[in-house]
């Protein structure tokens, strides 16, 4: 079984690797980049040409990288999904143990908020009652025969053995009707928009504007 100490080399190991890597392609494209960095000026023929060859050249660069990039993380990709696979069902059934927990506690939690809310409105109308029949028999009506902070009241914190959870209020939202959501909740298909507008159609509330892409390819 692999250590720590030897994970850590291992990572090491492979960050020299893509240094190695990383610096052969930079010395191979160094003159490209040198040119293509530099202030450019294109004002004739020769100039557009020069310019194309470095696009080309940039592109070609750009797709060595990528693909040596794709290729060494091919393995840790495959490492990190045989990883994520192994986890995935004790990551699962701590989940589902966690939501059944989280499902129970809230609903005791909320039935005490209720129990604590019926026995301060019960508080309040018998303070209620009690000034209303002072008043009646022309007594003197008395301050509040109990202090505020005596009213029940639940706390959102509670401290277990391991340490505390706190209850915060939150929603949860589940769309039953998407024809009545209001259109401002809408995010708009950007894909389909621009699939749309390079048909010729005119869209409303678009502004469409041409750009000219240079498709390089190279030996031509």
């Amino acid at each position: 079984m692999a250590t720590s100490n030897s994970l850590i080399t291992d990572v090491e190991e492979v960050q020299e690797r893509v240094r190695v890597e990383i610096a052969t392609l930079q010395t191979g494209a160094s003159g490209l980049l040198k040119w293509s960095e530099g202030e450019l000026e294109i004002v004739n023929d020769d100039q557009q040409r020069n310019a194309e060859d470095l696009l080309i050249g940039l592109r070609q660069a750009y797709k060595a990288a990528d693909e040596k990039r794709k290729d060494l993380l091919k393995p840790v990709d495959e490492t990190r999904s045989r990883i994520q696979a192994l986890f995935k069902p004790y990551l699962e059934r701590i989940e589902a143990a966690s939501q059944a927990l989280t499902r129970q506690l809230g609903a005791y939690h909320e039935a005490q908020r209720r129990s604590a809310e019926e026995a301060k409105n019960l508080l309040l109308q018998q303070e209620a009652d009690r000034v209303a029949d002072a008043r009646a028999n022309g007594e003197i009506v008395e301050a509040l025969t109990f202090m505020p902070d005596e009213m029940p009241e639940v706390a959102k914190t509670s401290h277990a053995h391991l340490g505390s959870v706190t209850y915060r209020e939150d929603i949860e939202v589940t769309i039953v009707n998407l024809r009545l959501i209001p259109r401002d909740l809408m995010l708009p298909d950007m894909p389909k928009i621009k699939a749309r507008a390079k048909s010729g159609m005119e869209i409303p509330g678009v502004l469409v504007t041409k750009k000219l892409i240079p498709v390089t390819r190279a030996g031509v």
